[in-house]
């Protein structure tokens, strides 16, 4: 596991970018306190990012619950994690915890603690966290529990698994869903006139990149659901409709080491998901 890098985006908002799937964690200071999410996958990269908050009094804005969005937690018990309801319940569940461990251990990684959520947070508010205001937006489609956060002083959006320049949309949980908080996010891009924009993963990204990425994502993603109403009226079987959704053209290609986990049939499952036949 080779390690990342630093980035600066602001005086006060560092961007540590992992190798392994590019993820993204954003790191802000500020007095004495710190915000910081989100996705983690290197021994070496949670060193650094518990350097830089270890003095702080952090909040660790976590977007969802999957593997590389919770494995920061554990190694920083005195940070409040905050996420929404639905990650709490995917996390007290224990089903974050049990995959965490079994997709680390594949890659000969242990990551310390527990995954937890110590405040839970709604949608559409505002929010005072240290030295910052914070307005959540419902983030689930990707997977079923979802919150991205701007971050007002710093004009930077935490937007997790949505507008990444480094892939095209791979959805685990709905794709009816991942289209809507698409449409959502670049709304508030432009209502909010966001500089900063920070996926999970991939490059972080201006405004007009932002847009751009997401316009894409919203073609593809309603052509991939006329596919599938398509294959639905015709009876489809699930072989013959996965087949047909595959091959919708991609807006963008993915890295390799996410086209192994093989998005396009991913997002074909989702549509079968939201139709109640998966």
């Amino acid at each position: 596991m080779r390690p990342g890098r630093t980035i600066p985006l602001t005086p006060t908002a560092t961007l540590i970018q992992g190798v392994v799937w590019q993820c993204n964690c954003v790191v802000i200071r500020k007095d004495g306190h710190a915000l910081a999410g989100d996705a983690i996958w290197s021994h070496h990269d949670m060193a650094v990012l518990t350097g830089m908050i270890v003095d702080h009094d952090t909040h660790l804005l976590i977007t969802h619950g999957d593997i590389d969005h919770c494995s920061c937690i554990g190694a920083h018990p005195y940070a409040k994690a905050v996420g929404s309801a639905a990650t709490a319940a995917r996390i007290a569940s224990g089903s974050a915890a049990k995959n965490l461990r079994a997709e680390a251990a594949a890659w000969g990684l242990q990551f310390e603690g527990e995954p937890r959520i110590d405040m839970i947070v709604a949608a559409d508010t505002r929010l005072t966290l240290g030295k910052w205001q914070v307005r959540t937006l419902e983030a689930a489609g990707h997977a079923g529990d979802g919150m991205a956060y701007l971050i007002e002083e710093e004009s930077l959006f935490l937007v997790g698994d949505y507008l990444m320049a480094s892939q095209h949309p791979m959805v685990w949980w709905s794709l009816h869903e991942a289209r809507r908080t698409t449409e959502r996010l670049l709304e508030t891009i432009e209502r909010y006139r966001v500089e900063r924009i920070v996926p999970g993963h991939g490059p972080w990204l201006s405004r007009t990149e932002a847009v751009a990425v997401g316009q894409q994502d919203i073609v593809y993603l309603r052509e991939v659901e006329r596919i599938a109403d398509d294959a639905q009226r015709k009876g489809y079987a699930r072989r013959e409709w996965e087949l047909a959704v595959m091959a919708v053209p991609v807006p963008r290609p993915c890295a390799p080491d996410i086209e192994m986990l093989c998005p396009r049939l991913l997002n074909a499952q989702a549509t079968l998901r939201d139709r109640a036949l998966l």
